[in-house]
């Protein structure tokens, strides 16, 4: 008797993997498990697939494989692998930069950007970190931050330009620096600040240089001081001392002039007409007798002079 087929019996006999009827007639068995009819024998289903029934094998399905025969069922793939293909006998590993965290996987999944993967068999993708980027799929790695940019997130796909008034001069930087004080950053992107030019202010974080503010002549008059005052460039109102020295030295020396012409004008009076008393005025002659005359008697009196010899 061959299992699994159709023979003709004319004896009774039983079994659990048969069934027999009693008379002579033709009776069938059922292929045991792992077996499937092929028409002959009961033969056993190859590697790569499993009995659906007693008469039919299946081929293992994408996600699953099988490496051995006379089996009942096919191995699902595990998390990490992967087939897409079908009577299959192994699963793939996922290659570097993809991954898979799901059993019975019929493919891989890339590694999206802002991520990467570097082992083989990944259930999951890295993030990039701080200070790095990655712009592609399937990666292997993360970029570095070049200078002139920086990155504060974890799972970027690109780094951020460092903003006018800010610069970064290294690179994988998580932010990006203030321009200090005498220097400007003048774009995006600076690498290294610019030094202030002359005449111009440069705070801390100045994006252009400004211009030096002009500062006001020492004695300016401004309309809203007064006439002997001038404003200073914090808004005051103080007192011009070198308006007020002018103003007196010119006064000094008008006196002066003055007084000079006055001793001017009296010598040519007293030349002209005499001395000059409270007595009334004598010509030279009468006044070089009448000083005389006051050494003498000590008194000064209105006469006739007489002249001798004279």
């Amino acid at each position: 008797m061959l299992l699994g087929r159709c023979v003709f019996l004319t004896v009774l006999f039983s079994s659990t993997l048969t069934t027999y009827l009693l008379e002579n007639t033709t009776v069938c068995s059922v292929c045991e498990p792992g077996y499937y009819d092929n028409g002959t024998v009961c033969s056993n289903c190859t590697a790569g697939s499993c009995p659906v029934n007693s008469s039919l094998c299946s081929a293992c399905q994408q996600g699953t494989f099988q490496n051995s025969s006379n089996t009942t069922f096919c191995y699902q793939c595990g998390p990490g692998t992967f087939q897409n293909e079908t009577s299959a006998t192994f699963c793939y590993q996922c290659e570097p930069g993809t991954s898979q965290s799901q059993s019975r996987a019929a493919k891989c999944d890339l590694c999206g950007p802002g991520t990467f993967q570097n082992e083989s068999s990944a259930t999951f993708c890295y993030q990039c970190g701080p200070g790095t980027f990655q712009n592609e799929s399937s990666a292997t790695f993360c970029y570095q931050c070049e200078p002139g940019t920086s990155q504060s997130q974890s799972r970027a796909a690109k780094c951020d330009l460092c903003v006018p008034g800010t610069f970064q001069n290294e690179s994988q930087a998580v932010t990006c620096l203030e321009c200090p004080p005498n220097f400007y950053c003048p774009s995006n992107g600076v690498v290294d600040p610019l030094p202030c030019p002359p005449n111009y202010t440069c705070p801390g974080g100045s994006s252009l240089p400004d211009e030096v503010v002009t500062i006001a002549p020492l004695n300016p008059t401004y309309a809203s001081c007064g006439e002997l005052e001038y404003q200073r460039s914090d808004g005051k109102c103080i007192y011009n001392g070198s308006f007020i020295a002018i103003v007196v030295c010119s006064f000094l020396f008008g006196v002066f002039v003055m007084v000079v012409v006055v001793l001017v004008l009296y010598k040519l009076v007293y030349k002209s007409n005499g001395y000059v008393s409270g007595y009334g005025a004598y010509s030279d002659k009468e006044s070089l007798l009448l000083k005389t005359s006051i050494l003498k008697s000590g008194s000064l009196k209105r006469q006739n002079p007489v002249y001798a010899g004279l």
